[in-house]
């Protein structure tokens, strides 16, 4: 499917500027100009990363688009930058394929929206929430839409999840409780804003990093904030009513960089 697009939009840039020292003469004291201090080098320039919210607009077979997606511009390699682009599309794309395959009535002409929040971008990282929806009730209650945060290594242009950043916790139970215990000191209240569950809450576990809801989004994602660490859950995971859907609990990075591992400590802001 081609990348249509008028361009919406948001710019959000993380500049930095070149500082540089100019020669300068002295006169000394019999009238003479001292030899010319030489000029220091030009501080090294740090090329601006552009953070940008487009939108995407297209017709589809049996269905329309009008969703934002992000972009970045500004990164030194070409090519690099092109990697974090493709990865920043795909969310859009997987869900316009799983609209498209999931249809039966080609004749309502649903839109496929997405809003697109940025909660990081600086040098290191760059991670953006997708509210991904379409209007149709062809898909339910609960399969017309999906939320799904998306974290960029900018060094590297590889997807960040919460596996790669916290130590131990897709593998081992002891590790993940040590990291609920930290979402929950910052949602003591549990976590649909105090309802409680059917029965006993499911504690998190290692299995809740693997595939869940539509797009495969796990039950437990990360996404990243200039404060924090942002946990998005997926409530029905954790035998609460469906109505909770999904649930943020943002922890301050100082409550949680203890439990992380080499890279997630690399990526701090």
């Amino acid at each position: 499917m081609g990348l249509g697009a008028k361009i919406g939009a948001t710019l959000v840039a993380v500049a930095v500027g070149v500082g540089a020292v100019v020669g300068t003469i002295a006169v000394i004291g019999n009238g003479e100009p001292a030899p010319p201090v030489a000029a220091a080098p030009p501080a090294e320039q740090q090329t601006a990363v552009r953070v940008s919210l487009l939108t995407r607009t297209e017709p589809g077979a049996g269905f329309h688009v009008d969703a934002q997606y992000a972009v970045v511009s500004g990164v030194p390699d070409r090519a690099l930058q092109d990697r974090i682009n493709a990865a920043l599309v795909r969310p859009l794309d997987d869900f316009i394929h799983y609209v498209q395959s999931g249809l039966l009535d080609p004749t309502e002409d649903p839109v496929v929206q997405n809003t697109a929040t940025i909660g990081r971008q600086d040098q290191k990282m760059v991670s953006v929430r997708y509210d991904l929806m379409v209007q149709s009730s062809q898909f339910g209650n609960h399969g017309g839409y999906a939320t799904t945060w998306l974290n960029i290594d900018l060094s590297t242009g590889q997807v960040v999840t919460a596996g790669d950043v916290f130590d131990g916790i897709a593998t081992d139970q002891n590790a993940m409780s040590a990291l609920e215990s930290r979402i929950l000191a910052r949602s003591p209240g549990g976590y649909c804003d105090g309802s409680e569950p059917f029965g006993e809450r499911t504690p998190l576990g290692p299995q809740d990093l693997r595939p869940w809801g539509v797009l495969d989004v796990p039950a437990l994602q990360a996404g990243f904030r200039a404060d924090g660490v942002v946990f998005g859950l997926a409530t029905d995971a954790r035998n609460y009513p469906m109505a909770c859907g999904y649930y943020e609990v943002v922890v301050p990075y100082a409550e949680v960089a203890g439990l992380m591992t080499p890279l997630g400590r690399e990526l701090l802001p």
